[in-house]
């Protein structure tokens, strides 16, 4: 569990440790945790993120009200106006691995809609908003989102309940000095920009000048890179010429070209950066850049 913990953004691991606990059988750990949950201990809730990585686990959960005892208990601290995350470590504890927890249950259509029954996107939500001087809770509240976003219209109510201003605003503040931020944020971004008319407001909101910026700033991070050409490439197929224009406009092409200069022995990469410059090379401006 505190390996877990302390590597949650690190695949291999995750995917390790999922196997290590399915493997030893941890249900009956897993039902001591939800029974102490309300004990608001941060390691208690590290313990559930932990053990929702197992699919019997998850389902357990689900079973058991999980989703309501978890969405409620972050709700709880997003409304507590005495909390505050810079003095109360365990408590940041409890809501990262909280969000965690959410994510890893956001397994299938069926879970995402128990967690969506509960508010589940709004408390994210109000997390970031109590606790936005802390780039590690947004990260871990974000990527909660975007896996609740992976139902099409769960996206569009995301994008209803304000998550762009407040993306944005953090994306100032945070993006360029934390890689794991800009990661998750541009994951989140990716993930909403799988519809045209949420890739029209995106852009509309000025989010490609943030993008690239996290870009520049994180060129050497292969996953900001990645995650940085996936959402170009998305958005060029949704929009076609306009997006391209508006990458180009916001210092697209030098980050790309930038990417594929730091990283260019990395076959994803180098396919998905030559994908936008062949598109740039049909547009006045882009080819202008190149």
């Amino acid at each position: 569990v505190r390996c877990l913990e302390k590597n949650a953004d690190n695949k291999e691991i995750l995917e390790c440790g999922a196997e290590a606990l399915r493997v030893l059988g941890t249900t009956n750990e897993l039902a001591a945790a939800m029974g102490s949950l309300k004990s608001m201990d941060g390691g208690v809730m590290a313990t559930v993120g932990a053990l929702s990585l197992v699919g019997k686990n998850v389902d357990y959960l689900i079973k058991n009200g999980g989703a309501g005892l978890i969405t409620g208990l972050l709700r709880d601290l997003a409304e507590n106006s005495e909390f505050s995350v810079e003095k109360d470590e365990n408590a940041k504890r409890f809501i990262v691995n909280g969000c965690r927890a959410l994510e890893h249950m956001s397994t299938d259509e069926k879970n995402i809609f128990e967690i969506m029954k509960e508010k589940g996107a709004q408390v994210l939500l109000d997390i970031i908003r109590k606790c936005y001087k802390d780039p590690d809770v947004a990260a871990s509240a974000y990527s909660a989102l975007a896996a609740l976003a992976s139902r099409p219209e769960n996206a569009e109510y995301i994008m209803k309940l304000g998550v762009l201003p407040s993306l944005m605003a953090l994306a100032k503040n945070f993006g360029t000095k934390d890689a794991k931020f800009a990661r998750k944020a541009l994951h989140l971004l990716n993930t909403l920009a799988q519809n045209k008319d949420l890739s029209a407001q995106i852009i509309k909101a000025g989010a490609l000048k943030r993008v690239f910026a996290m870009a520049k700033a994180h060129r050497s991070d292969k996953n900001v890179i990645r995650q940085m050409l996936e959402l170009s490439n998305n958005l060029i197929n949704q929009l076609g010429p306009s997006a391209l224009e508006q990458i180009a406009a916001n210092g697209g092409i030098e980050a790309i070209v930038k990417a594929l200069e730091t990283h260019g022995d990395d076959p994803e990469i180098a396919k998905m950066a030559l994908m936008v410059m062949e598109q740039a090379a049909e547009s006045e401006t882009g080819l202008k850049q190149l």
